[in-house]
């Protein structure tokens, strides 16, 4: 799985799927935290009193270059001082599969919760008379009713929990 089926499971109401592309990108970042670290270990530790050769300005230069391209990305057309750069060349940055990441672990979280929730749930009703019909009958506002989780989704601008229009209602 590369960076762009992991994305496209932000959008998945499946569970598996989303851990799936999370575990994928948490390798990823771990990858990434290997090469940024070997590629910080390759700089050399410089003396403050000494001045630097001209070979050794470059390969330092070199070396951050290579420590930005670990977060941006490795460009097609980045001359790598690294060698661990290669398997990482032409591929999202670190900062991409960090976001990512996060961002997966966010909509793992809600799906699990949904998932905890239990269906059907009591709503009452807030929309406009003979708009909504449920149980063979035109609902009045205010009334309460039990709907299933897709009838609350289709219709949630009609339709608050009933404990939370219960809240309204004390304050």
């Amino acid at each position: 799985m590369d960076h762009v089926a992991a994305l496209d499971a932000l959008e998945s109401d499946d569970l598996t799927a989303v851990r799936r592309a999370l575990d994928v990108a948490r390798l990823a970042c771990e990858r990434r935290h290997q090469v940024l670290a070997d590629v910080e270990r390759a700089l050399p530790t410089v003396p403050d009193d000494r001045p630097l050769d001209r070979e050794t300005e470059r390969r330092i230069a070199g070396l951050h270059d290579d420590i930005r391209a670990v977060r941006a990305g490795v460009g097609s057309l980045h001359g790598a001082t690294h060698a661990a750069l290669e398997q990482l060349r032409g591929r999202p940055g670190l900062v991409a599969w960090e976001a990512l990441r996060q961002r997966l672990e966010e909509r793992a979280a809600r799906l699990e919760a949904e998932a905890a929730e239990v269906w059907p749930r009591r709503f009452r009703y807030t929309g406009p008379r003979h708009a909504a019909f449920v149980d063979g009958r035109y609902l009045r506002q205010g009334e309460v009713v039990e709907l299933t989780r897709t009838q609350y989704a289709a219709w949630r601008d009609r339709f608050v929990p009933e404990e939370e229009q219960s809240a309204v209602a004390v304050e």
